[in-house]
């Protein structure tokens, strides 16, 4: 059973995230949005769900981004989601935050007790 145990830690601990190349199994339209990852503004995430491209700016060819502020919780969920910025406005707003509320990151141990991490932000583009 350890061994099983130590194969699954290893084979999950090996799997990278391109963070620039998005996965398609959530979007159902086919049209997704890139993910603009930088460590220095949240740690990696270790599920993602990628945002609906709204239907009304695929019509109009519409692309852009939005800027979330969050904070990660002491289970590595979401919460206090902001928008800071959104291009054009408030268009992609709310497909953002639907996907961006499933997400979920790592817990912040420190001297043996989960933290809530703070004043993270996030940068989903939408490109057609």
């Amino acid at each position: 059973m350890r061994k099983l145990l130590f194969a699954c830690f290893f084979l999950v601990s090996c799997q990278s995230i391109n963070h620039d190349e998005v996965p398609s199994n959530s979007v159902t339209n086919n049209i997704m949005p890139r993910t603009i990852h930088d460590e220095t503004k949240y740690p990696p995430p270790y599920t993602r769900v990628n945002p609906r491209y709204p239907n009304d700016a695929i019509s109009n060819k519409i692309e852009g981004f939005v800027v979330l502020g969050f904070d990660v919780d002491i289970y590595g969920g979401v919460e206090n989601i902001t928008v800071k910025e959104s291009v054009p406005n408030s268009i992609f707003d709310e497909a953002a935050i639907v996907a961006f509320q499933q997400w979920k990151f790592a817990r912040l141990i420190v001297d043996g007790e989960p933290k809530v991490q703070r004043n993270l932000q996030v940068r989903l583009e939408f490109k057609l």
